[in-house]
């Protein structure tokens, strides 16, 4: 397998979500500028429980990666599928990117895998993906307990990151 066809597989095994009670558009000053964000995507359910599979039923459970939530399709795949599928996809991505199974045991940010899958959506996509299916855990601000203004300079500056994890080098 290609890194393609894992960019093709992750939009049906996952959606992306913003968080329940998030604006859809919000306005803010930063240094002077008028800075305009637009969270195009649904919003979650206020009943979406957060965590893996093990702890909440497919159809509720969400992964919480800061700034949005990922969520199960129904193809979604068993942990064994997704970490066949990842493994195929090792080698060079977009941008002369390569990534091997020791940097994903390692714990990569969303902006390396975005490098080596060409989107930091299908980046967040693939953490989401991996903590709900209960392979490794996702490493966000809250994590390190940050909060606010804070967590958010984390979030964007790379803390948000696929936990280290073992499975890659292995089958």
């Amino acid at each position: 397998m290609s890194v393609r066809e894992l960019q093709a597989a992750l939009p049906t095994w996952v959606r992306i979500e913003r968080p329940s009670g998030s604006a859809e558009v919000t306005e803010r000053q930063v240094g002077g500028i008028n800075v305009t964000e637009v969270m195009g995507f649904p919003e979650a359910s206020a009943e979406a429980e957060r965590g893996t599979f093990a702890e909440a039923s497919p159809d509720a459970v969400r992964a919480n990666l800061h700034f949005i939530e990922v969520a199960p399709t129904a193809d979604f795949p068993d942990a064994d599928e997704l970490i066949a599928t990842v493994q195929r996809a090792l080698g060079e991505g977009e941008f002369g990117v390569v990534m091997q199974a020791a940097d994903l045991t390692g714990g990569p940010s969303y902006i390396t895998l975005g490098g080596w899958l060409g989107s930091q959506d299908l980046a967040l996509m693939l953490i989401g993906a991996v903590e709900l299916a209960g392979i490794a855990k996702a490493i966000t601000p809250a994590t390190l307990f940050a909060t606010g203004e804070t967590a958010d300079y984390l979030a964007g500056n790379g803390l948000i990151m696929l936990g280290p994890s073992a499975v890659w080098e292995t089958s």
